[in-house]
């Protein structure tokens, strides 16, 4: 009888707690999840762009200038 040799090796299964909160490698501890990080970047970006925007806005109507001579 030829016998080959082994295909799959598997550790034996774990023995301990079972219920709620319960997992195999210890306590996972808790992390933030930014969800919000793009409406604080937008708002970031606006303040920024409000300090470098100018208060009156540019004004295309040409000025009336004194010229050297007069017109006749």
């Amino acid at each position: 009888m030829i016998v080959e040799p082994r295909n799959i090796m598997t550790s034996p299964i774990k023995r301990g707690k079972i219920g709620k909160q319960t997992t195999l490698g210890g306590v996972i501890p808790y992390v933030s999840d930014p969800y919000d990080m793009k409406k604080k970047l937008a708002n970031e970006e606006r303040k920024y762009h409000e300090e470098h925007v100018q208060d009156k806005p540019f004004s295309q109507k040409a000025k009336h200038t004194e010229f050297f001579n007069t017109h006749k």
